[in-house]
């Protein structure tokens, strides 16, 4: 079952990065009126079948040096950007929600509001509720 911890909102309501956790419970994702997924990685969810009704972007990129995110994230922003626009509701999410993921919501935060790198790392950051992002 996932918890508060799990799912955390960047844009209230509209927004929200979390873990594979968040993205395979189904309460979790009908609180949040979750109507799209942006999942970063190869692990399954519900989402995957197509009955869930919820629409997902999958980014097959795994948590290793060598993974080239970058050629994913105009896909990802246009999808997140559309559902938005579309008032849904969209949920990031990899398997902790700490770096693939934040990843690609800071990059649409970049590419929504026009904001710096560190802007959209601190708004993300905020988002967590962590004190520390993507350190090196």
């Amino acid at each position: 079952m996932a918890s508060w911890r799990t799912i955390n909102p960047v844009i209230e309501g509209r927004l929200f990065l979390g873990t594979i956790e968040a993205a395979k419970s189904p309460r979790t994702l009908s609180e949040r009126r979750i109507t799209h997924i942006v999942s970063v990685g190869s692990e399954p969810i519900p989402a995957d079948n197509p009955a869930s009704g919820i629409r997902q972007l999958r980014i097959p990129v795994e948590d290793v040096d060598y993974a080239d995110l970058l050629i994913h994230l105009p896909a990802a922003c246009n999808f997140i950007h559309t559902a938005l626009a579309s008032n849904g509701v969209v949920l990031v999410h990899c398997v902790q929600g700490l770096s693939r993921s934040a990843a690609v919501v800071a990059a649409y935060l970049m590419y929504s509001q026009r904001i710096s790198a560190t802007a959209a790392m601190e708004a993300v950051r905020r988002g967590m509720n962590l004190l520390a992002f993507l350190c090196a």
